[in-house]
């Protein structure tokens, strides 16, 4: 996906973050979906670690896109 990005290959790049997004996001959708006698910190912990994990992934991935991208002039 990085590779994707830093050349410019929108589709490709696209195809990869649903795909990624989609198997990262499953166990927590479903948790929060069929979870109806969870206390609401649960789902306050669930929401967090999905949005932590997010912006720790979305972060990386810049960086080594501007890694790649200053390695090959």
């Amino acid at each position: 996906m990085v590779l994707a990005l830093s050349t410019h290959q929108i589709l490709n790049s696209m195809f990869w973050g649903v795909i990624t997004l989609s198997s990262f996001a499953a166990p927590d959708v479903y948790l929060l979906t069929t979870g109806k006698n969870l206390p609401w910190t649960a789902y306050l912990v669930v929401i967090s670690v999905m949005m932590i994990g997010g912006a720790v992934s979305l972060i990386k991935m810049r960086l080594n896109a501007r890694d790649l991208r200053l390695s090959h002039g």
